[in-house]
């Protein structure tokens, strides 16, 4: 729980600096270059004061829904503190978390709690290395778990890009820490009783297309308590804003190096999906 730990430390220390009176300037999207440009995408729910607010959320991609409810105050999207429930609906397993986030420009804090139940997978044996099969055998209970899920998330802007770090924490409460279990989110098989992810990626905005930043990305997914070597992932994300609050994603990350054989279930080979957001106060 060392992590879960820092995280709250982290939170308490930010919010002391956070929302000092200061009138709040409209929030852009990076520049298309390093010079300044009259094409910026404004984002219309940052252009008011800090304030109480509800704000909404939703991704859409090929057999997945995932809806995003969060009440707090700040400027919705871009420096706020409050409590935000995420429910998660896909093709094979519903579910949901719940938790505290604190953001501002350059730093995300999350943790809550993660739930989950699966409509086509059982409880699996412990081995050293599955395949889709052993995944798709429904032989037995069906897969439920419930966890701990906290993320940190570091920004950075340089003259070539920007950097974004993410650092997952998952830990499987004690009535899951007997076997194995398959975490979507992660796209992974994790071993009891925590698992760690750590992502970095590269955004390069362009010139000419503004909102469109593509760049390298690079995840590695580890489960100490499971005797296998850790998943590694490589490949490329983009990010497009077609308006000021709908943005289309898409994440081309295979497995450079895995334990298992999952087929579509390693689910970050590819993902596109539509975000759309929405808060209320905003003009």
């Amino acid at each position: 729980m060392r992590f879960v730990s820092l995280l709250a430390v982290g939170l308490c220390l930010t919010l002391v600096t956070s929302f000092a009176p200061a009138q709040a300037s409209p929030a852009v999207l990076p520049a298309a270059s390093t010079k300044a440009s009259s094409s910026l995408v404004f984002r219309p729910w940052s252009t008011t004061r800090p304030r109480l607010f509800f704000s909404a959320r939703a991704d859409l991609g090929f057999l997945f829904f995932r809806p995003h409810l969060a009440v707090g105050y700040g400027l919705p999207f871009e420096n706020w503190v409050g409590a935000e429930l995420v429910p998660i609906i896909s093709s094979g397993q519903v579910g949901g978390y719940f938790g505290l986030r604190y953001r501002n420009p350059w730093l995300k804090l999350r943790s809550g709690g993660l739930l989950s139940q699966s409509f086509f997978f059982s409880d699996l044996s412990p081995q050293a290395s599955y395949d889709g099969r052993d995944l798709m055998t429904l032989d037995g209970p069906q897969q439920f778990y419930t966890a701990s899920d906290s993320e940190m998330t570091l920004s950075l802007s340089t003259p070539i890009g920007k950097i974004r770090s993410e650092t997952q924490a998952i830990f499987l409460f004690a009535k899951q820490r007997r076997t194995p279990v398959y975490v979507a989110t992660l796209g992974a098989i994790i071993g009891a009783p925590f698992a760690l992810r750590q992502q970095v990626r590269m955004l390069y905005s362009f010139e000419r297309v503004t909102g469109l930043s593509v760049g390298p990305a690079f995840e590695v997914v580890i489960s100490p308590y499971r005797d296998a070597r850790p998943i590694i992932r490589g490949g490329a994300v983009a990010r497009f804003w077609l308006y000021d609050d709908l943005e289309l994603r898409t994440n081309l990350m295979p497995n450079l190096s895995a334990p298992d054989r999952l087929g579509r279930q390693t689910n970050h080979w590819l993902q596109v999906s539509a975000r759309f957001r929405w808060a209320s106060g905003q003009p």
